[in-house]
């Protein structure tokens, strides 16, 4: 055997740019860190090369013919779409319009550059071509999408009893200290036919108040269960972040189920983070009611995906909250969009004025952390700190920091 063959396989990148210079540039950058990379300057080029294997693409935005808005269209409708890297000389809010846009069709940017660019900018957000697989995605069969049936509610009922749910979990950091205060948990489903399924490939399946209170059961009961095991491997009392489904807070019973869930895995309530999205009816009265009596049994309380609903200060007024928690859409943007970083800004000094704790997640790169660090946040959560891994994996890094 020799050394070609044992070499790991080269992801591959698209470059789309109308200007040969420039996008030669983006060509020659990708191949030095180690991509099989094309440029191709059409838009009817590019729809060519997305017919064999792409893992990344980089996108000019303005292209004769198109505009970056219908191209994106056109990957989110491909379904199977590469990881994107938006480059561009428009006004940096196009951009960050165009980002936003993107983050709507359910496409993954790992970041955008402003023309003209420095390499190490590009560079840094290409990564390494190993970096193209998800380390939760590791030994796991993949989904698979041959054509299938849709799934149906049925299917993801059966699923709750047969327990094939799991969690991920992505590591909390203290922006002051540096350590690990917790992690938040990520839920999945192992299909037994389909492979490893992703949150927006089943939940959109939930909707009613039961199946959605059935599912928060199920994934509060899971997350208790492995996170007095991990707590015990890492010799300290780590919070846990736990989602709950927005229907779920209109169902009566959710109170008792996530207490008696908690309970009977003997895990301290105080160490329970439940997270509500701004976008969930939070301040209804059935809401209202359950939110409050779990935050007297001691559970603390988020709102989700701050900044994005249309009542976030009517909801901090009402709810009991204890902790604000940043969208991602406006700390990923933090370094060069102004309006973003005035949101994030706004968002912790209101936390702080109000005694919350607050938590960025998306962080993605150390002048992120730097920045938030400066402003005041106390926790960051994102890839830069670590990819959501399973359990085991999370217990021995947990316990490995513990240690050192």
């Amino acid at each position: 055997m020799t050394t070609a063959d044992i070499r790991p396989p080269t992801a591959n990148l698209v470059a789309l740019d109308d200007d040969p210079v420039m996008g030669g540039i983006v060509v020659e950058i990708a191949r030095r860190a180690g991509y099989e990379a094309q440029l191709v300057t059409t838009a009817a080029d590019f729809a060519r090369a997305l017919e064999g294997p792409v893992d990344i693409v980089t996108l000019d935005l303005m292209v004769p013919g198109t505009d970056g808005v219908e191209l994106l269209r056109s990957l989110a409708d491909a379904g199977h779409a590469p990881e994107i890297i938006l480059v561009s000389g428009m006004d940096e809010r196009v951009i960050a319009g165009a980002r936003r846009v993107a983050d709507q069709l359910g496409l993954s940017v790992l970041g955008q550059v402003h023309k003209p660019f420095r390499a190490a900018e590009l560079r840094e957000l290409l990564g390494s071509p190993s970096d193209r697989v998800p380390a939760v995605a590791r030994d796991t069969k993949p989904a698979q999408t041959d054509g299938r049936a849709p799934l149906t509610r049925e299917e993801l009922m059966r699923a709750l009893v047969r327990d094939e749910l799991s969690l991920a979990y992505q590591p909390q950091v203290s922006l002051e200290t540096g350590r690990w205060i917790g992690a938040e948990a990520l839920v999945r489903w192992q299909h037994p036919e389909r492979g490893l399924l992703m949150p927006a490939e089943f939940l959109p399946l939930v909707n009613d108040e039961l199946l959605a209170a059935d599912l928060t059961g199920a994934v509060v009961r899971r997350a208790a269960r492995e996170w007095v095991d991990i707590q015990r491997r890492a010799g300290e009392n780590l919070t846990i972040s736990i989602n709950v489904h927005p229907l779920a807070l209109s169902d009566p019973g959710l109170a008792a189920l996530i207490v008696d869930a908690v309970a009977t895995a003997k895990l301290d309530p105080a160490d329970v983070v439940l997270e509500v999205t701004e976008v969930a009816p939070a301040s209804g009265p059935a809401a209202l009611s359950t939110l409050t009596r779990l935050r007297m049994r001691g559970f603390q309380l988020s709102i989700d995906d701050f900044g994005t609903g249309h009542s976030s200060l009517d909801r901090l007024n009402q709810v009991p909250f204890t902790e604000l928690k940043i969208d991602r859409s406006f700390v990923s943007e933090v370094r060069e969009n102004a309006w973003a970083r005035t949101i994030a800004a706004q968002s912790i000094t209101l936390a702080r004025a109000l005694g919350l704790r607050c938590v960025a997640e998306g962080v993605d790169h150390p002048g992120i952390m730097d920045w938030l660090r400066e402003a005041g946040c106390d926790v960051a959560q994102g890839y830069l700190i670590a990819r959501p891994t399973w359990p085991a994996e999370f217990g021995d890094m947990a316990a490995a920091r513990s240690a050192g």
